[in-house]
């Protein structure tokens, strides 16, 4: 973490900031020969969707610094930060609530560890092939990488 990245807030303080303004967060492409990795999300929004493994940069956090500290808090990975890969925006809202998050995505590689879930998605999988009922932004960010769309696949793999 960012020598001055601020704690995580709390579920209150976060509602009442992210209700009013956008939200900036990271989101990665942890690449190996096995595929890309995706965590079902066992949380809302878009709870039991498959999803790219990420999460909100804090206040002084740098975005490789909070790429690095999610994916380790997440999938259990430690990873090598690659490039940009550009934006996914988020629009929704829910129960009368609007949200709307803006999301750097980087290529990353891992470097060490197992993989495993979090509270916020336990079952992560390396998937060779788009799986179903990915987050629609995610899916079409995808698209324009050529991420395969066809039948999925996974493995579990250590590093």
């Amino acid at each position: 973490m960012s020598k001055n990245a601020t704690k995580r807030l709390s579920q209150k303080e976060f509602a009442a900031i992210f209700s009013k303004v956008p939200r900036l967060v990271v989101d990665a492409v942890i690449k190996t020969r096995a595929g890309i990795v995706f965590a079902k999300r066992g949380i809302e929004p878009w709870k039991g969707f498959w999803h790219l493994p990420g999460g909100t940069v804090r206040l002084n956090e740098r975005l490789e610094d909070a790429v690095v500290r999610i994916m380790q808090e997440e999938t259990g990975l430690m990873v090598k930060v690659g490039k940009s890969l550009g934006a996914i925006e988020y629009l929704y809202a829910k129960n009368g609530i609007h949200n709307h998050s803006v999301s750097i995505v980087f290529l990353v590689t891992p470097r060490e560890g197992i993989l495993r879930g979090s509270p916020q998605g336990r079952e992560v999988h390396y998937f060779s092939r788009m799986p179903r009922h990915v987050i629609a932004e995610q899916k079409a960010f995808l698209r324009t990488l050529s991420f395969p769309r066809k039948r999925e696949s996974y493995r579990k793999k250590a590093y």
